[in-house]
C-alpha cells in the first residue's frame, strides 16, 4: 500500500490556483476615483506607475526607458478574496498586487526587450469576465494617455485571464493588436464547469453523500457548506487513494462503508468505478505524476504490466479529478451567488453516451464489460438522484459572456494536453471555429505535451510523487521560456502587419522552449459539447 506525499494529499495546493469564491470587493463611487497613474522615480531604467480605474480596480504599469511602443496587457486567472479555514490559506493581499505577467522572469525579460507591461486586479474576483473586460478597456486608455508613444497593445492571460482576453478581443477588436491565450478557458463557462461538476456529482453519488456540491444555501450558511465540502473532499481523496492501493495488494474491492453505491456495486473494484467516473467527466488519464502507461519492476513483468494497465490511469484520475472537484465546489458556489441560485443541472445528461470509445480503450481497467454494464445500470437507476437548476438562476447564469470564436488579430494559444481544469478541448473548440484559410492563418497553437513516460517508482515499487509536476500536465504549468514563446511570436506578428511567422522565428522559438509542439494534434472536446 502507498500514499501520495503530503503536498499531494493536501488538495489546498491546487485549489489555491483554481478557486473562484467571490466576496463582493466593493468599488467606491466612479466619480470619486481619479484613474491617472502615479509614477515614481525610475527603477533601473523602468518607470513604475500605479493607480486605480474608476471601478476601483488597482493597476500597475511598467515602462522601460527604451520603450519600443508595444504594451503587454495581462489578465490574471481565477482568484478568491477570502480565507478558506479548512485549508488554512489566506489571499488577503490578492487585490493589492497586480500580476504583470504569469512569471516574474517573464516580466523582467519583456522589460529588458523594450516592452511595457500593464495589469490590474479587477474590481471583483471569481468569475468576472464582464467586469474584467470593462477594466481592461479603461486601462488601455490610461496607458495610451499616459504614454503617448504607445503604438501596439497585446492582450494576454492565463486560464480565466485567457477567457477575458478572448472576450476583449471579440468585443473591442480595435483596441488591441494581438492575443495570447495560455491554458485557456474558452467558449462557454458551462463547458469548464460541467466536467468538474460532473465529477463532483459522481463523488457525492457514489462515495460521499455528505457533500453538498449544489444549491448552496444563501449567505453565511452557504459559505459554511462550501468550506465543509472542501474538508470532505480532502478526506475522501485520502480514503480512495488508500482503497485503490489496498485493492492492488489484496485483489478484492475496498469500498468505504458509507458509500451509497456499495450495495449495488460492491463486487466491482473501486478503481474501476473511479476510472469510469473520470472518463465520463472528461478527466485526463495522465496527471502531474502518473503517465497512464508505466508500472514498477522489469519491463514486461506482471507487476509492471498490471500496474500500467489497471492502476496508473486510475491514480491519474484521482490526482486530476480531485483538483477539478475542488474547482467545482468553489466555482459553483461563486456562480450560484452571482446567479441567485442553482444554475447547473444534469437531469438529462446521458453519461453512457460519452463512453462509447472509452469503454473499448479502457475495458480491462474498467473491470470488463460486466462491470461497465453494472456501473451504467446504477447510473441510470432511480437510486441515483440528479441535480436540478432553478429556472431564474439558470436564466441569469446564461447571461454570462460567451465567445463566438472569431479571431480579429493574430492569436497564439499555449495549451497543455493534460490540463485537468482547462482541458485541451477548450483549445480544440477554438481551432474548430476557424473554418477558412484566412481565419486559420490568424491562429497558432503551441501544444505543451508531456513526455511519453514519466511516472517514477521507489525501490519498493511504489509510485514516487515527491518530484515536480511533469511539464505538459497540471493547470498552467508552463516554464518561463514557454510563456515567452507566446510573447515573441505575438510581438513579431504585430510588427509585421498581423502575420504570424511560419519560418525561422517559429523554429527558433520552439527550439528555445522545450516541450512545445505545433505538430497536428486534436484535443478532446469537452463532454459538455457532446451530451448535454
Amino acid at each position: 500500500m502507498f500514499t501520495f506525499t503530503k503536498n499531494q494529499t493536501k488538495f489546498a495546493s491546487v485549489l489555491l490556483s483554481v478557486a473562484l469564491v467571490t466576496f463582493g470587493v466593493s468599488a467606491g463611487p466612479a466619480q470619486a476615483i481619479d484613474n491617472r497613474p502615479a509614477c515614481g522615480p525610475d527603477l533601473d531604467g523602468v518607470t513604475v506607475c500605479e493607480g486605480a480605474t474608476t471601478d476601483g480596480a488597482k493597476y500597475a504599469i511598467q515602462v522601460p526607458e527604451d520603450f519600443n511602443g508595444t504594451v503587454f496587457l495581462y489578465s490574471h486567472g481565477y482568484q478568491y478574496s477570502v480565507d478558506v479555514p479548512p485549508l488554512g490559506y489566506s489571499t488577503a493581499t490578492s487585490l493589492d498586487n497586480p500580476a504583470l505577467s504569469p512569471d516574474v522572469m517573464v516580466t523582467e525579460t519583456l522589460l529588458a526587450q523594450g516592452y511595457a507591461v500593464a495589469a490590474s486586479t479587477f474590481p471583483v474576483l471569481g468569475w468576472n469576465t464582464a467586469e474584467a473586460v470593462k477594466t481592461n478597456v479603461e486601462l488601455i486608455g490610461v496607458v495610451k494617455k499616459a504614454f503617448k508613444d504607445t503604438k501596439k497593445v497585446i492582450a494576454w492571460g492565463n486560464s480565466l485571464g485567457a477567457y477575458i482576453t478572448q472576450a476583449l478581443a471579440e468585443k473591442y477588436p480595435k483596441l488591441i493588436d494581438g492575443s495570447g491565450l495560455m491554458c485557456p478557458a474558452l467558449g462557454d463557462v458551462n463547458a469548464v464547469i460541467t466536467g468538474a461538476g460532473d465529477f463532483l456529482w459522481a463523488l457525492k453519488t457514489f462515495f460521499e453523500p455528505r457533500l453538498t456540491g449544489h444549491a448552496y444555501a444563501a449567505g453565511a450558511a452557504g459559505l459554511t457548506q462550501a468550506y465543509t465540502d472542501l474538508g470532505l473532499l480532502q478526506a475522501l481523496g485520502e480514503t480512495l487513494q488508500t482503497a485503490v492501493a489496498t485493492e492492488l495488494v489484496l485483489g478484492t474491492p475496498q469500498w468505504p462503508a458509507t458509500a451509497p453505491a456499495r450495495t449495488a456495486l460492491g463486487a466491482i473494484p473501486v478503481r474501476a468505478v473511479l476510472l469510469y467516473l473520470g472518463l465520463m467527466a472528461g478527466i485526463p488519464t495522465r496527471s502531474p505524476h502518473f503517465d497512464g502507461v508505466s508500472g514498477p519492476g522489469v519491463e514486461g513483468s506482471t507487476p509492471e504490466f498490471g500496474f500500467a494497465l489497471t492502476a496508473n490511469p486510475v491514480f491519474a484520475v484521482l490526482q486530476n479529478g480531485f483538483e477539478a472537484a475542488g474547482l467545482a465546489i468553489l466555482a459553483k458556489y461563486d456562480l450560484e451567488v452571482k446567479s441567485g441560485g442553482a444554475f447547473w443541472n444534469n437531469l438529462r445528461t446521458d453519461y453512457a453516451s460519452r463512453m462509447t470509445l472509452e469503454k473499448t480503450v479502457f475495458n480491462a481497467a474498467l473491470g470488463g464489460s460486466d462491470a461497465i454494464a453494472g456501473i451504467e445500470t446504477y447510473l441510470a437507476s432511480f437510486q441515483v438522484p440528479r441535480q436540478a437548476a432553478s429556472a431564474p438562476a439558470a436564466a441569469a447564469f446564461a447571461k454570462q459572456i460567451k465567445h463566438t470564436g472569431k479571431l480579429n488579430h493574430p492569436t497564439v494559444v499555449l495549451a497543455a494536453t493534460e490540463d485537468a481544469i482547462t482541458t485541451d478541448g477548450n483549445t480544440q473548440w477554438l481551432v474548430n471555429k476557424q473554418k477558412t484559410a484566412a481565419a486559420k492563418a490568424k491562429l497558432l497553437v503551441l501544444w505543451n505535451k508531456p513526455a511519453a513516460v514519466y511516472t517514477k517508482f521507489t525501490a519498493a515499487g511504489r509510485p514516487d510523487t515527491s518530484g515536480p509536476k511533469a511539464n505538459g500536465t497540471g493547470h498552467c504549468n508552463f516554464t518561463a521560456d514557454q510563456t515567452l514563446a507566446v510573447a515573441d511570436l505575438l510581438a513579431d506578428a504585430v510588427d509585421n502587419k498581423g502575420k504570424l511567422d511560419t519560418g525561422t522565428l517559429r523554429a527558433n522559438v520552439l527550439e528555445s522552449a522545450p516541450g512545445l509542439s505545433i505538430a497536428p494534434y486534436k484535443g478532446r472536446i469537452q463532454k459538455f459539447y457532446i451530451s448535454r
